[in-house]
């Protein structure tokens, strides 16, 4: 203590450097368990074999190129299913799904309305179908397909309701209460699904031939946390929890605007899900058998004009 005009004053200490918890050398037996269950890890695994039970064929961290970054990236899991139309042995109908796990461990809010129109989400509806659309005998405009096989009558895209907002919840600490807000991990297992269904669309080269040969492709988001169903009306606000929903995402995609209905799914009520995507091909490989003349003179006519086109270009 030092005395200046009378005045003590004490000098100041020196500040000391504030501990910092020791950070553990080595992670304990339980603390892996715990660190693989809050993980997307396992429930990929408990994903691929459920499907392969069921006679799907798996691409597990499947490869697609971002359109972004023009880098390889992964995708959680593709996979396929083949059914035949019964009209010939080379006629297969397909169903695959392109899947992101997810382990929220809050609840992932969908607000939901019911669509306009049902029939519009046979557009949302994506794939490789050669033909995509047909002429029918007194019709002067060819017709998509989706709408040939009267799809929306039993496609699940084209029933309840659907969603094109979410979100999910975070602990504000410093307000003490929870906030509504996008988290990461989702908006990015939804733009995965999007890069990843495009991409499989480059890697088809369609050859005209006469042969009916179909994919189906559902891109799905499987959650292991909840999922809530969040409804407006009349200045009021409720919610329940749910096990599946249709979120429909929008996209300026080589400056054009597309959309597409990604199905977000609870592991407990995937085994029904799958179920009924498979339930959705049978119903479809019924239909095409019941049109089959139509397809298969659309496919001559396309076969046809693919020689023509070929004949033209080597001259």
């Amino acid at each position: 203590m030092h005395a200046v005009n009378g005045l003590n004053l004490e000098q100041p200490k020196p500040s000391e450097p504030k501990s910092r918890p020791a950070v553990p050398t080595k992670i304990t037996e339980a603390e892996t368990r715990r660190a693989l269950q809050r993980s997307g890890y396992l429930m990929e695994y408990r994903v691929e074999v459920l499907l392969r039970r069921r006679g799907w064929y798996i691409e597990a961290n499947s490869a697609y190129e971002d359109s972004d970054t023009q880098k390889s990236r992964e995708i959680d899991i593709y996979a396929i299913i083949g059914r035949p139309v019964g009209t010939g042995p080379k006629d297969r109908l397909f169903s695959s799904v392109l899947v992101e796990c997810v382990n929220n461990p809050q609840p992932i809010a969908f607000i939901t309305k019911n669509p306009y129109i049902r029939e519009w989400a046979v557009d949302d509806i994506k794939g490789v179908f050669d033909p995509e659309e047909v002429f029918v005998e007194g019709s002067t405009e060819p017709i998509n397909v989706g709408h040939l096989l009267k799809i929306a009558s039993y496609h699940h895209y084209c029933r309840g309701r659907l969603a094109s907002q979410f979100c999910s919840f975070n602990y504000k600490s410093d307000k003490k209460e929870w906030m509504a807000w996008h988290d990461e991990v989702h908006f990015n297992a939804f733009s995965t699904l999007v890069k990843a269904l495009e991409y499989r669309f480059t890697q088809f080269e369609l050859l005209p031939g006469i042969y009916i040969n179909w994919e189906f492709i559902n891109p799905v988001v499987v959650v292991q946390g909840d999922i809530l169903d969040v409804r407006c009306a009349g200045g009021k606000v409720g919610f329940r929890k749910t096990e599946h929903m249709k979120f429909r995402r929008t996209v300026i995609w080589k400056g054009e605007e597309r959309s597409y209905m990604i199905d977000v799914v609870t592991e407990r009520a995937l085994p029904r899900f799958v179920a009924m995507l498979e339930k959705e091909l049978k119903q479809s490989a019924f239909r095409v058998k019941r049109h089959v003349e139509i397809i298969k003179a659309t496919l001559r006519i396309n076969q046809a004009k693919g020689r023509k086109a070929k004949a033209k270009k080597s001259r």
